[in-house]
């Protein structure tokens, strides 16, 4: 886990390295960060574009869009600077946000 800021919302937030991308659930996103406006993924890849993402153990991973996001390191010690940030919206639930290698 790791602790950091996404729209100046503190969050605790799984760090995979294995993960190509950065994702949330839409039902966390909504919990969270309503404000955030859930684009449409041919903006972020291109129209000819086609995202089929796996997890892990295999199984697709179905997504409605994304959005972008300020994302900061939480540190009692050291300042960041925030990174603009795009971040999957999948429809499966996930209790925790996934900061993938996108962003790390």
């Amino acid at each position: 886990m790791v602790s950091c800021v996404l729209n100046g919302v503190p969050v605790d937030a799984l760090w995979d390295t294995g993960a190509q991308a950065s994702n949330v659930s839409k039902s966390w996103l909504s919990k969270n960060l309503s404000l955030s406006k859930v684009r449409n993924i041919e903006e972020l890849l291109g129209e000819e574009t086609e995202l089929n993402l796996k997890a892990a153990n295999g199984r697709i991973i179905p997504f409605i869009g994304w959005v972008e996001v300020q994302f900061q390191l939480a540190s009692d010690t050291h300042s960041s600077v925030p990174l603009t940030v795009p971040i999957l919206v999948a429809r499966d639930e996930v209790e925790h946000p996934i900061i993938g290698y996108n962003v790390i």
